[in-house]
């Protein structure tokens, strides 16, 4: 090999080699050259999530909902899974949530999840922790690519 450059992900740009083969042991030899030059690889998706610092309590559901948006450098259907935290007198109360959003080059692409507590104790007013993943899927590199986020909210009732 006499020279070759890659790109994002394993993308071949350049590749120069040349080669000499045997058969059998024979003398006689096919030998060769190889030159492959690719336009510049293409961007990986490049995913970008921000979690409001801002939510709700439901006080007759005890539900919080939190929100947020997601930016993309392709268009790609960005899932999003995440955990609201919260300590309310010395319990914990946790629960998860799932939602899907479309993103779209250039425009921020809002997002809104309710999570349900898993136990009998709601979510109530004040801070709670949200940890967020974000994953969607570039089409470019057939890969899926993942963000995560921890951010503390404040949650009012509602």
């Amino acid at each position: 090999m006499l020279n070759a450059v890659f790109g994002p992900n394993g993308y071949v740009q350049t590749f120069d080699a040349t080669f000499e083969q045997h058969c059998e042991g024979g003398t006689a030899a096919a030998r060769g050259e190889v030159h492959i030059a690719n336009p510049p690889a293409p961007a990986p998706l490049d995913l970008a999530l921000a979690v409001s610092t801002s939510g709700t309590a439901s006080t007759v559901s005890g539900k919080a909902v939190v929100h947020g948006t997601v930016t993309c450098n392709q268009p790609t259907s960005v899932s999003l899974y995440g955990t609201v935290t919260q300590i309310v007198k010395k319990a914990i109360v946790r629960g998860d949530f799932t939602t899907r959003v479309n993103c779209v080059p250039g425009t921020p692409a809002a997002w809104t999840a309710t999570a349900t507590p898993s136990g009998t104790q709601p979510f109530v007013r004040g801070d709670v922790e949200v940890s967020t993943r974000a994953q969607g899927y570039d089409s470019e590199y057939n890969q899926y690519v993942e963000v995560n986020d921890t951010t503390v909210v404040t949650l009012r009732k509602s």
